[in-house]
């Protein structure tokens, strides 16, 4: 359906819901998983890559901060869409 993993990523996150105070996750194939909140005291976007089970309880969470504009959740889609294919690439090893 998508080309890419950004296209994905880009389809399914709007900037208008984040101004709401949601979050969001989502997930490229069967194990890469992502989060994307929002903090508000801090005006940024905190994203979360994960693989495996749920966010709660997952430890391999890496953490990225992209400034809370539209710009920066682009930002964040190309940053989560190079950590698949990182993970992709690792996985093939």
């Amino acid at each position: 359906m998508f080309n890419s993993p950004y296209e994905s990523i880009k389809h399914y996150t709007n900037f208008y819901y984040f101004t709401q105070g949601n979050f969001f996750t989502g997930s490229l194939g069967n194990i890469f998983n992502y989060r994307i909140e929002v903090d508000k005291e801090n005006n940024s976007f905190v994203v979360y890559t994960y693989t495996g089970g749920c966010f709660e309880i997952c430890e391999n969470k890496e953490k990225e901060l992209f400034e809370f504009s539209e710009d920066g959740l682009d930002a964040a889609a190309k940053w989560i869409a190079l950590k698949y294919t990182s993970f992709l690439e690792e996985k093939e090893i």
